[in-house]
């Protein structure tokens, strides 16, 4: 029996099938044409009656079986058999398929409004920032031309000031204590949180009463639905000057108010104050008089309010 040399070759045809090794005969087959051995790998020694010899030509590959699908490049074609999927899992007890999970999407933010709601009910800039940012004031009885149409659209446009509604004022309107505690909590740079208390103007009271704008005193105890008079107005203006650090030590022991003809009347809790605005020229008076027990309008205050933040 003859002995052969093994030499293996590998070719594309090995996707298919294991290392498929390649015979040479020693003798008369040597350096001729290598031919395949179909068939499991073979020892050192075979005997050519055991084994089909396929001779295979130079620089060609063995062919494929023909029941093997190619793509149009020559790769055979994996087949999906759905082994992964839900659909062809095997029914076993006590199993149940993974639940497809939904895609996740973040939910859009609500739109906030940025609107300032009304003095009467709940006088909020849901958004923050100023009114001017978002709003044209738009008033129909605050008109160009008149006296305090300056003052109501600055205040407005600052946010420091709304309306009874989207478009009246009512600059006629007598101002209560906590719409002009609001003006001035808006003026300091606040904003109405979330609201989450009884009454629409507890959260500016709160501050003001915190820092010492508002003083329960004897002669004056604070009603914030009352309707305000001019010189506890000038008493809460007064105080928050003080609280934003604009009034001097001397300042805060100076009474004179010689120069009204009512100026005796003003209650001793609010002398300093009228003494301080009139002063610094930020109140001067009705035909020389102060009027300190009197109420003033809405378009009163956002003069007097804005003639000081001036």
């Amino acid at each position: 029996m003859m002995k052969k040399k093994i030499i293996t070759i590998m070719t594309a045809a090995s996707v298919l099938m294991t290392a498929v090794p390649c015979v040479f005969a020693e003798g008369e087959n040597s350096g001729s044409t290598p031919a395949v051995v179909v068939g499991v790998e073979t020892p050192d020694t075979i005997s050519s009656d055991e084994h089909e010899i396929m001779p295979v030509p130079d620089g060609e590959i063995p062919p494929v079986p023909e029941n093997i699908p190619l793509t149009p490049d020559g790769a055979p074609v994996i087949e999906d058999t759905g082994a992964n999927s839900n659909e062809n899992m095997p029914e076993i007890p006590g199993y149940q398929p993974a639940p497809e999970i939904p895609d996740e999407t973040v939910p859009e933010e609500p739109e906030v409004d940025t609107h300032l709601l009304y003095e009467d009910t709940v006088p909020v800039p849901m958004g923050g920032g100023n009114q001017a940012d978002y709003h044209e004031m738009m008033f129909t009885d605050v008109q160009e031309g008149a006296w305090f149409y300056e003052s109501v659209k600055k205040a407005y446009e600052r946010g420091i000031i709304s309306g009874m509604s989207d478009d009246v004022f009512a600059p006629d309107n007598t101002v209560t204590a906590a719409q002009f505690v609001m003006m001035i909590y808006k003026a300091a740079g606040n904003f109405i949180s979330a609201q989450q208390r009884t009454n629409w103007y507890d959260e500016a009271v709160d501050w003001a009463e915190r820092n010492e704008i508002i003083t329960y005193i004897p002669e004056w105890s604070f009603d914030a639905e009352a309707e305000l008079s001019r010189e506890q107005m000038m008493l809460l203006i007064y105080n928050y000057m003080v609280y934003k650090g604009y009034v001097t030590m001397d300042e805060k022991s100076q009474t004179d108010l010689s120069q009204f003809t009512d100026g005796d009347s003003v209650s001793p809790y609010a002398v300093t104050a009228a003494h301080w605005l009139t002063k610094n020229g930020h109140i001067v008076g009705d035909g020389g008089m102060l009027r300190p027990a009197s109420t003033l309008t809405r378009a009163e205050a956002a003069v007097i309010l804005m003639n000081v933040l001036n």
